[in-house]
């Protein structure tokens, strides 16, 4: 579904939280080269784990809290000098912290940056019963919870779920206006 996503909106910035050791980052910079997409990805993690340069694919690695203020700027940096070289749609993929707390402050940083038409996904929102790990708390399901009901200009594409299986049930949200 990703690479669907990736096909369609064709993203000129693709934001994600949570590097870990970079292989969602090294496939999504693969999947654009592949597509023939010139976009700018942009990953933030408190520590990633590289086993290659991140430059060696074109990605802009960020150190440090998704939710810390000096990260933010030089997130907000990064993607104004990108959109400055190549307008177009910026996407982003949310996969760090699963507390409900920390998922909200991404949603509340990250929303703006996304353009009408192009996607604010939500990763592992099955988690505390929607389906599994039913006793893992609060989490991403929630936060999106939260972040639909004080919004209008985002809305879940069930449509993205139309295979049947997801990690993601209700986190695929698409930027309506």
């Amino acid at each position: 579904m990703i690479v669907e996503l990736l096909h369609c909106v064709k993203p000129a910035v693709l934001i994600e939280t949570g590097t870990h050791r970079g292989g969602s980052t090294s496939f999504y910079a693969d999947m654009l080269r592949v597509l023939d997409v010139s976009a700018t990805v942009i990953t933030i993690d408190i520590n990633p784990k590289w086993s290659f340069d991140p430059a060696d694919k074109g990605i802009i690695s960020i150190v440090g809290y998704s939710t810390d203020e000096s990260v933010q700027a030089q997130v907000k940096h990064a993607v104004d000098k990108a959109l400055a070289k190549r307008p177009g749609p910026v996407m982003a993929m949310l996969d760090s912290a699963h507390d409900e707390a920390s998922v909200l402050q991404e949603l509340a940083f990250i929303a703006p940056f996304i353009t009408v038409g192009s996607y604010l996904i939500v990763e592992d929102t099955n988690v505390n019963g929607h389906p599994s790990a039913p006793d893992f708390g609060p989490g991403p399901w929630e936060a999106v919870d939260k972040f639909l009901a004080s919004r209008t200009d985002f809305v879940p594409d069930r449509e993205c779920e139309r295979f049947l299986l997801t990690f993601f049930p209700r986190g695929w949200m698409k930027r309506v206006r």
